[in-house]
C-alpha cells in the first residue's frame, strides 16, 4: 500500500516561513517535477489566495493547478486529484469547506487520492478538515466546536498558535470536559506529518513546539512535542525553474496592463492583466459589474508583481482613485464618497488601497480604451473571453506585443 501522508499546520506569520514549508512539502513528493493542486474552498475561492499560491509555486519546479468549486471548471474532480503528487488546502472557514466539499463529492475524492499516495496538506481550516473535530471561528467571532471533519486523522486539532488566545483556551477546556477527543495544537510555523493515522514527525519553519492534549483521570495533560527545525534556504531553491542567478532590481518599473469586462452590467464578467513580453492572467465572476472587474484586474496585477510597478488601465474609476487620491477622502469620511453616499465596491477597494499604500512603489496611468494600443486591446480580449467562457487562464503574452 502506498504511504498515506497528511501534513498540517496552523498560521505562518512570516513570508519566509512559506518558502521553507513549500520546499518541505515538495520534498515529500519524491519526484523531480511534482504536480501540485491548490484547493481554496475555505476562503470561498478567494482571488487573493489563488494569486498568492501562483506567486509562490510558479517559481518552483512543479506543475501547479487550482481546483475551484465556486466557479467550477474541472469536470472529473476525482481524476484530477488522483493525478496530483501534492494537494494543498487553504485557510478560511472549516465549516464551509466541508459543506461545499460534500456537495461536490470532494471528500470521497480526497480519501481516494490519499489512499493512492497523494500527499495531503493544509493550513488553518485546510488542516482542521482532516481531523474528526476541533475548534473553529466559522460560526462567528467566538470559538466554537467543530465536529464535522473528514476524520482521516483521529482526534482533534487547533490551528491557532496563540497559547493564551481564546481558541487555544477553548480547545483545552473542551478536551478537559470531554466534549472533544484528545488532539494536537501547534505554534506558528510548526507542522505535523502523519503517516497513515500515526504522527510520524514534527518539523518547524521557526523555533516552536507542537502539543498533544488529552484528558486523564488527573485532569488535562499537555505534552510538549519538540520540532525539528527545517533548513532555511537563502539561495534560490534547487527546484526553481530558472538557473540560480543574482537577481538585480530593475531600474524601471514593470508595466502591466489591466482591463475588465461585463455582459449586462450587472451580469457575467471577466478581468485580465498582462505584461508585454511577460505573463498574463485572467479570471471570471458569474454575477458582477464592469467597475468591479476593472478594480479586480488592477488589484490582481498588483498582487502578482513585486517591485516597482506601473498599472495601465482604460478605467478612470481605477486610475483616478490613486492619481487624484480619491481614497484619501473616502478614508477621512469613513468610506463615504463626495456625494455623501457609501463608497461602492468597498470590499474590493479597501484591501486594494491598503496594499498600494503599504508598497509605495505602484503608479497608475490611463490609456484610451479601444484605441491603437496593442496591449490594451490584448487585455480587453482576455477579459471579454473570460466573461463569456467564465474561465480564467494564465500564460505568456504574444511575442509581437513586446
Amino acid at each position: 500500500m502506498p504511504d498515506r501522508t497528511i501534513v498540517v499546520t496552523g498560521e505562518l506569520d512570516k513570508s519566509s516561513m512559506y518558502s521553507t514549508v513549500d520546499d518541505y512539502l515538495l520534498s515529500l513528493c519524491r519526484v523531480d517535477k511534482p504536480r501540485v493542486c491548490f484547493v481554496p474552498t475555505a476562503s470561498g475561492d478567494s482571488l487573493q489566495a489563488q494569486s498568492a499560491f501562483r506567486e509562490r509555486f510558479e517559481k518552483l519546479r512543479c506543475e501547479p493547478s487550482i481546483l475551484r468549486l465556486f466557479q467550477r471548471d474541472v469536470r472529473d474532480i476525482a481524476a484530477h486529484l488522483l493525478e496530483q503528487h501534492l494537494i494543498l488546502v487553504g485557510d478560511g472557514s472549516a465549516a464551509n469547506l466541508c459543506a461545499v466539499w460534500a456537495a461536490h463529492g470532494v471528500h470521497r475524492a480526497m480519501r481516494k487520492a490519499w489512499e493512492h499516495g497523494v500527499v495531503l496538506a493544509g493550513f488553518g481550516a485546510g488542516a482542521l478538515c482532516w481531523f474528526e473535530s476541533g475548534i473553529t471561528d466559522s460560526f462567528g467571532p467566538e470559538p466554537a466546536l467543530f465536529k464535522h471533519g473528514l476524520g482521516f486523522v483521529k482526534g482533534s486539532f487547533c490551528a491557532h498558535p496563540d497559547s493564551d488566545g481564546p481558541q487555544r483556551t477553548a480547545f483545552r477546556a473542551h478536551i478537559e470536559s470531554g466534549e472533544l477527543p484528545a488532539g494536537f495544537a501547534v505554534d506558528a510555523g510548526v507542522l505535523l506529518r502523519f503517516r497513515g493515522t500515526e504522527l510520524e514527525e514534527v518539523v518547524s519553519a521557526a523555533p516552536g513546539y507542537a502539543y498533544r492534549l488529552e484528558r486523564t483521570a488527573a485532569g488535562l495533560e499537555a505534552k510538549k512535542l519538540p520540532a525539528r527545525l527545517l533548513p532555511t534556504s537563502t539561495a534560490p531553491s534547487s527546484r526553481a525553474r530558472a538557473p540560480a542567478t543574482r537577481i538585480v532590481k530593475p531600474a524601471r518599473p514593470t508595466v502591466v496592463y489591466t482591463d475588465g469586462a461585463c455582459s449586462g452590467n450587472p451580469g457575467p464578467g471577466g478581468w485580465a492583466w498582462a505584461v508585454a513580453g511577460g505573463n498574463f492572467a485572467s479570471g471570471a465572476d458569474r454575477h458582477t459589474t464592469n467597475q468591479r472587474m476593472e478594480v479586480t484586474a488592477a488589484y490582481q496585477a498588483v498582487l502578482a508583481h513585486s517591485g516597482p510597478l506601473e498599472v495601465v488601465s482604460d478605467s478612470t474609476y481605477v486610475v483616478n482613485c490613486f492619481k487624484q487620491r480619491w481614497w484619501e477622502g473616502w478614508l477621512k469620511r469613513g468610506w463615504i464618497n463626495s456625494q455623501r453616499r457609501p463608497v461602492a465596491n468597498r470590499d474590493l477597494w479597501e484591501p486594494f488601497i491598503e496594499l498600494v499604500r503599504a508598497r509605495s512603489d505602484v503608479t497608475f496611468r490611463w490609456v484610451k480604451g479601444h484605441s491603437e494600443d496593442k496591449m490594451n486591446q490584448f487585455v480587453d480580449q482576455l477579459a471579454v473571453e473570460a466573461s463569456i467562457s467564465q474561465r480564467g487562464r494564465t500564460g505568456k503574452s504574444p511575442a509581437h506585443l513586446r
